[in-house]
C-alpha cells in the first residue's frame, strides 16, 4: 500500500504507536495524517529524519513546523556511536541528524561529543519521537534499544521465548493475528 493508505488505516485505527523510517521526501496527505495522529494521542516514532521535501521534491518542512523541529546540521561520525536512553555506544546509521533540544523535549540520543541526536516531545495528546539515525536488528544493543522504545508506552508482548536468539511477536487485527519468530543471529 502508498504511504497515504497505511497512514490512513493508522489514522482510522488508534494504535499506541506507529514507527515510521522516513526518507527526506513524504507526500503532503501522509505528513498531514501524522500529524492528526500525535495530536489525538498516538506515539509517533520516526527515524532517522523528518521529510524536508513533498513527494515531488519540492520544500515541504510541514512535519518540522508543526512538531517544532530543528534540525542544526547533519554529521558523518565514524564510527556512528550514539547514547539511546540507557543503550551506551549504540551503533547507529553513518548519517546522524543533529536536532535542537528545544523546550518541552526530552533528550534521549546524544552522540558522543553531546550533541542532542534523538528526543521525545509532548504535542497536543501524544508524543513524538524522533531519532536522528537509523537502525535494524544487527545487532544485540538494537534490539534493547527496540525494547526501551516499545516499553514508552507500556506495550504488552504476547509472546516470549526462552531462547535470547529468537525474537517472537505477535501482529493482532480484527478477525486474524499473525505470529512471527525470528532468528536474531541467523
Amino acid at each position: 500500500p502508498s504511504n497515504s493508505s497505511a497512514a490512513s488505516d493508522v489514522y482510522k485505527r488508534q494504535y499506541k504507536q506507529l514507527w515510521v523510517v522516513s526518507l527526506d521526501f513524504m507526500d503532503v496527505e501522509t505528513q498531514k495524517k501524522l500529524i492528526v495522529y500525535v495530536k489525538r494521542g498516538g506515539h509517533l516514532i520516526i527515524m532517522p529524519t523528518l521529510p524536508d521535501k513533498d513527494i515531488n521534491l519540492n520544500k515541504c518542512k510541514l512535519l518540522y513546523n508543526e512538531f517544532g523541529i530543528v534540525r542544526k546540521s547533519v554529521e558523518y561520525p565514524y564510527p556512528p556511536k550514539i547514547d539511546l536512553l540507557d543503550v551506551k555506544d549504540f551503533l547507529g546509521l553513518a548519517r546522524v541528524n543533529i536536532y535542537e533540544e528545544g523546550d518541552g523535549s526530552e533528550v534521549i540520543a546524544r552522540t558522543s561529543d553531546g550533541k542532542c541526536c534523538g528526543l521525545r516531545r509532548k504535542i497536543g495528546k501524544g508524543n513524538l519521537t524522533l531519532l536522528g539515525t537509523g537502525f535494524n536488528y544487527e545487532l544485540e544493543e538494537h534490539l534493547k534499544a527496540y525494547k526501551r522504545l516499545l516499553e514508552a508506552d507500556e506495550l504488552n508482548q504476547y509472546t516470549y521465548s526462552a531462547n535470547q536468539d529468537l525474537i517472537t511477536g505477535q501482529i493482532f487485527a480484527e478477525d486474524y493475528s499473525y505470529l512471527y519468530i525470528l532468528n536474531y543471529h541467523r
